[in-house]
C-alpha cells in the first residue's frame, strides 16, 4: 500500500484526545440520589471488569475513527503495477477538440459539452497542484503557459465551437513547441477529448513518441452530408453588362443517391437563379449558373444548399469588383489596325487610340493600361507622368522604336532599375524562360515542347537589375526579350523588339494576343473570390500609406460586428492574418476611416464535411504502432471517470473504503454508549 499523501499522518496525534479523556473522564464517580433504599433493589448490578471493558472498547472505536480519517485523506492506494505513479503532481497536456463535428448531439447534450465535462471531472480527480496546458481549436494565445487547476477547469467552460482545423499532429506539434518554450526536463502526460474524426487522425505524419495518452473518446455518428466544396468563375475581369459563369463543385459524402436537390444563388441578397442537383452517392458534380453584371462595385454572392444535420458547408461566400470598362490607352500609330481588332473584339475593354502630341496626361488616371506603342520619341513631361500613373497602381507597356536613341531612352528607364542594351541584328527566336511564374498560369492548357515561337531581328536587350522583376520573354542566345517590373503599386512591361513586321513575327503569333490580354488582366487590381478561414489565411488589400498606418478593419454587414485583424503594411498594400478565435462565414467590408476599401468573403474549411469516426479499437491499433501507450474511456458519468482516471494513475484507491470505516465506528460508538447501560 502506498499513500499519496504520507505527510497526513502527522494528525494521528489526535488519538491523544480520546485517550485523555477515557483518563479523566471515565475515572469519576456519579453520585446518584434516591429517597429511600427501595431503589436499591431495581440497580443491575455490574462488576467493576464490565465498566472496565465498555470504557476501553469506547476508547477503541474513537481511536479507530480518527485513525481511519487520516488514513483516507492520505489517500492511500494499492499501486496498480511497479511503474504506477506515486508523484502524481506533474504536467497534463489537455487537447479539447471544438471541431464543428464535436457540435452534434449525445445522449443528452452536445459532444463538446460532454467532453467538457469528463475533462473538468478529471481535473477534479487529480491534485489539485497538478498543472496543465491547454490546446484547443482556434486558440488565440499560444499553449506556452501553465493552468492550475481552477484556471484550467474555467478555461474549459470557455471554449466554443471553432471553424479553426486542426490534426493530430498540429496537436502534438503545439505541445512540443510549449514543452521546449518551458524548458521542461520530464515528459508530460496527454488527454485527448474528441471524436476521432478521420481526417484528423493523419496518423501517417506522426512520430514515434514514447508517450502515454488518457483518451476520451466521444462517440460521433457517422453522418450523410451534402457539401459545397470550391467555386470558380470563367472570367478573371468582371466588367458591367457582361454575362458571369460560375461553377460550383458539390460533393455527397452519404450512402445514397440525392435527386432534384434546389441549388441557389443569390447576387446581393437577391435570389438570382435555382438550379436542380441529381448526384450519385459518394461522388461530386458541378452545378454551372450564368448571369449578368448590372452594376459596378463590389457583388457579394452566395450559393446554397439545404441539408442536415451538417449545415456549416451549406453556404459558399464570394465576392469580385465589377468595373464599368477596363480602359487601355494607345499611344502611337504604329501597327494600329493590330491593335482595335483585337480591343476593339473584346466588350469589356474600352480602347482609345492617341498620337503622343494629342494624349491629356492630366486624364491618364481614366485608365488603367496604357501602352507607348513604338513612339519616336519620349518626353520628360510624359515619363514623368508614366510613374506617377505606375505608382498609383496603374500599369505600362513599353514598346521600342527601331529608331530609338538608347543613350536618349536610358536616362528614363534607370527610374525603374533597367536599361537598354543594343544587339547585333541577328534573327533571334524567343522562348518562355519559365512557365511557372504567375504570369503565365493558366494561360496555356498544355505545353508544347516544340511550339513555333516568335522571332526578332534589330532587338534591343532590356537589361533589369530592380530588385522585383520577371523575365517573361528571352531570346536563344539568353538575352531578355521581355521583362516585368514592379515598382511602387503598379507595373512595367518593357518589351526588347519592336512590332514592325519587317523586324519581328510577334504580332502574327498568338502570344502576342496571350501576353496582351495576361497585362490587362492583371492591371485590374487583384480580388480572390473567397477566403478559406484558417489561422494561417492571408488577404492582400491594395492602400496607400495615409490609410494603412490607421489600421484597416472588418466589419459583418449580417451582424453589424466589426473587428481589427491582425495586419501589417508592405510596399503598397495591407497583409491581414485571421488569427482570431471566432470568425463568422459570410461577407465583410474592409473598412478605413469609413470608407469601404474592398469586399472580403470568408468560408469554413471544408476537411470536416466526410462526417467519418475511427472506431476505439482503430485508434488503439493506431496509436500503438506509434508507441503510444493509449487508455480510452469512453464513459460519460463523472463519477466513473474521476475513479478510471485515479486507478489508471494510482491503481486501486481505497480512501473511500476508510470514510467508510470511520462512518462505521462512528455509528458502533453511539450504539454502545446508547444501548450498553452501566
Amino acid at each position: 500500500m502506498s499513500f499519496l499523501y504520507p505527510w497526513v499522518f502527522w494528525f494521528s496525534s489526535l488519538i491523544a484526545i480520546p485517550i485523555i479523556i477515557h483518563l479523566f473522564y471515565f475515572r469519576r464517580y456519579k453520585v446518584v440520589l434516591f429517597s429511600n433504599n427501595a431503589m436499591l433493589d431495581n440497580v443491575i448490578k455490574q462488576s467493576k471488569s464490565q465498566q472496565r471493558i465498555r470504557n476501553l472498547i469506547i476508547l477503541f472505536l474513537r481511536i479507530l475513527f480518527i485513525l481511519s480519517l487520516v488514513f483516507a485523506f492520505a489517500q492511500p492506494f494499492i499501486a496498480k503495477n511497479e511503474s504506477s505513479d506515486t508523484n502524481f503532481e506533474k504536467v497534463w497536456a489537455l487537447y479539447i477538440d471544438n471541431s464543428f463535428s464535436m457540435s452534434q448531439e449525445g445522449e443528452k447534450m452536445s459532444l463538446l459539452d460532454e467532453s467538457k465535462s469528463k475533462a473538468i471531472a478529471m481535473l477534479q480527480s487529480l491534485p489539485p497542484t497538478t498543472r496543465y496546458l491547454i490546446c484547443y481549436h482556434g486558440m488565440n494565445i499560444s499553449a506556452s503557459r501553465f493552468y492550475t487547476s481552477e484556471e484550467a477547469q474555467q478555461k474549459i467552460n470557455e471554449i466554443k465551437p471553432s471553424s479553426v482545423v486542426l490534426t493530430w499532429n498540429d496537436v502534438f506539434d503545439i505541445f512540443e513547441r510549449a514543452k521546449t518554450s518551458l524548458s521542461l526536463s520530464s515528459s508530460f502526460e496527454y488527454a485527448f477529448f474528441t471524436d476521432g474524426q478521420k481526417y484528423a487522425v493523419d496518423y501517417k505524419k506522426w512520430e514515434k513518441r514514447n508517450v502515454k495518452l488518457m483518451l476520451f473518446l466521444a462517440k460521433g455518428a457517422s453522418l450523410s452530408n451534402l457539401s459545397i466544396d470550391s467555386i470558380w468563375v470563367e472570367q478573371p475581369n468582371h466588367v458591367m453588362g457582361k454575362n458571369e459563369k460560375i461553377t460550383a463543385n458539390i460533393h455527397n459524402f452519404g450512402k445514397d443517391d440525392l435527386n432534384n436537390i434546389p441549388v441557389q444563388l443569390f447576387i446581393n441578397d437577391t435570389l438570382k437563379s435555382v438550379a436542380s442537383l441529381n448526384i450519385k452517392s459518394e461522388r461530386s458534380e458541378n452545378v454551372v449558373f450564368n448571369f449578368t453584371n448590372l452594376r459596378a462595385g463590389w457583388i457579394s454572392g452566395k450559393i446554397e444548399i439545404s441539408d442536415f444535420p451538417v449545415v456549416f458547408d451549406n453556404k459558399y461566400y464570394f465576392t469580385y469588383p465589377v468595373y464599368k470598362k477596363i480602359n487601355v490607352a494607345v499611344l502611337g500609330k504604329e501597327n494600329i489596325e493590330h491593335f482595335k481588332a483585337f480591343f476593339d473584339a473584346d466588350s469589356s475593354i474600352q480602347a482609345s487610340y492617341f498620337l503622343n502630341d494629342n494624349f491629356a496626361f492630366n486624364s491618364i488616371n481614366l485608365y488603367q493600361v496604357v501602352v507607348v506603342n513604338q513612339l519616336k520619341a519620349i518626353s520628360s513631361g510624359m515619363w514623368n507622368s508614366l510613374k506617377t500613373f505606375v505608382s498609383k497602381g496603374g500599369t505600362v507597356l513599353i514598346i521600342p522604336n527601331n529608331d530609338w536613341d538608347i543613350a536618349a531612352i536610358n536616362p528614363f528607364l534607370k527610374d525603374l532599375g533597367c536599361v537598354y542594351a543594343k544587339s547585333d541584328t541577328i534573327k533571334l527566336d524567343m522562348q518562355i524562360p519559365s512557365m511557372e511564374q504567375d504570369f503565365f498560369s493558366e494561360m496555356f492548357t498544355k505545353k508544347e515542347e516544340r511550339a513555333k515561337m516568335p522571332w526578332a531581328r534589330n532587338t534591343f536587350i532590356p537589361e533589369a537589375y530592380s530588385s522585383r522583376f520577371d523575365v517573361l520573354l528571352q531570346f536563344e542566345n539568353k538575352k531578355n526579350a521581355a521583362i516585368r517590373i514592379f515598382k511602387d503599386k503598379g507595373q512595367w512591361y518593357v518589351l526588347g523588339f519592336s512590332l514592325n513586321p519587317k523586324n519581328s513575327s510577334f504580332l502574327s503569333h498568338p502570344l502576342f494576343v496571350a501576353m496582351i490580354h495576361r497585362i490587362i488582366q492583371l492591371a485590374v487590381p487583384n480580388s480572390s473570390l473567397y477566403y478559406t478561414i484558417s489561422q494561417n489565411t492571408t488577404i492582400h488589400i491594395p492602400t496607400d500609406s495615409a490609410v494603412s498606418e490607421k489600421g484597416l478593419q472588418f466589419f459583418n454587414p449580417k451582424t453589424k460586428q466589426s473587428f481589427i485583424p491582425i495586419q501589417q503594411n508592405l510596399f503598397s498594400e495591407c497583409i491581414i492574418s485571421l488569427k482570431e478565435a471566432q470568425i463568422e462565414d459570410g461577407f465583410y467590408d474592409v473598412i478605413s476611416d469609413n470608407t469601404r476599401l474592398a469586399g472580403v468573403a470568408l468560408n469554413y474549411n471544408r476537411k470536416e464535411s466526410e462526417m467519418n469516426f475511427y472506431n476505439e479499437d482503430e485508434l488503439i491499433q493506431l496509436l500503438n504502432e506509434k508507441g503510444i501507450k493509449t487508455t480510452i474511456i469512453s464513459t460519460s458519468n463523472t463519477d466513473e471517470i474521476k475513479a478510471t482516471v485515479q486507478y489508471q494513475k494510482k491503481g486501486l484507491v481505497l480512501w473511500k473504503w476508510f470514510v467508510l470505516g470511520a462512518l462505521f465506528f462512528l455509528l458502533t460508538e453511539m450504539a454502545v454508549i446508547r444501548f450498553w447501560k452501566v
